[in-house]
């Protein structure tokens, strides 16, 4: 078969550029200015192997798996391994979907439209097709969102940094429009960490308390009253020195919040964020 170099590159570009965008609107991923487009051109490069003799299937099924781990590790901005995990899954299940597509093409069409090797699908189309072909993906993937997606689309994941006495913690928070927590003695919104993500920042004789036993309070560090599904209580709480977002490729100084300690894991999470804190405008 004829291959030509330039559309095998460009529809993978294409592609893997889509497919890592669905990722980042569905999961919320964050990605710098040119960690995307770097991504998928190295995606991009990855085609070229179909011009190589045939593999086994085992060897280019690891193949494939290694080239989109390195794909979602460039794409985004570093994380959790369980965040990224769900990166990974979220990639592979949009592929396989997009995957299916191409299948149903080929099993009609066949070969006068496509050929396959190696795993990598090259399109015989020529310039015009190309651009239909990619607003055509792109509605694909957005409607694929909608419907499937949803749900998970409203979270929004945010790297967050608590300075304390002269230390730093970096957490990953989850913005929830249900924490509606409040410091009311200082009329300030509150956010919840899980205490394996803060105790770096905590003196060891302040663990203790902390940890729960809040008969040890006593000043800066205070109380704040929450009510859940589960019940009510009391959380052990302090006043950051220094509390700062990362957004749009830098670190921002958010205004005053209560940083209160929960002393169970939070789950994929180090913190829990409230509403306004992931609001712009509170910055």
């Amino acid at each position: 078969m004829v291959i030509y170099i330039d559309i095998l590159i460009a529809v993978n570009l294409i592609i893997n550029y889509l497919l890592l965008s669905a990722v980042k609107h569905i999961v919320k991923a964050e990605g710098g200015k040119w960690r995307m487009p770097l991504s998928a051109a190295f995606g991009a490069a990855y085609s070229l192997v179909i011009l190589l003799p045939p593999f086994s299937f085992l060897f280019s099924s690891f193949l494939k798996l290694s080239i989109s781990a390195v794909m979602i590790a460039i794409a985004f901005r570093k994380t959790t391994f369980k965040i990224y995990l769900k990166r990974f899954i979220c990639f592979y299940i949009i592929s396989a979907v997009f995957g299916g597509g191409m299948y149903i093409l080929y099993f009609f069409f066949g070969s006068a439209i496509m050929e396959i090797g190696n795993g990598i699908t090259y399109l015989k189309i020529s310039a015009p097709v190309l651009v239909l072909f990619a607003g055509g993906i792109y509605f694909f993937l957005r409607l694929l969102q909608r419907f499937f997606f949803r749900s998970a689309s409203e979270k929004e994941i945010l790297r967050i940094r608590i300075t304390k006495n002269g230390k730093k913690t970096e957490l990953f928070g989850l913005c929830d429009n249900g924490n509606r927590l409040y410091d009311r003695m200082e009329n300030l919104p509150v956010i919840v960490c899980s205490k394996r993500a803060v105790e770096t920042i905590i003196g060891e004789r302040e663990k203790e308390f902390f940890g729960g036993n809040i008969s040890l309070l006593k000043p800066p560090y205070k109380l704040v009253p929450f009510n859940s599904v589960g019940g009510k209580g009391l959380l052990p709480a302090f006043s950051p020195d220094k509390t700062e977002v990362f957004k749009n490729g830098e670190w921002k100084t958010h205004s005053r919040v209560t940083a209160a300690v929960y002393n169970e894991n939070l789950g994929d999470y180090d913190c829990i964020l409230p509403k306004n804190f992931c609001e712009d405008d509170d910055l």
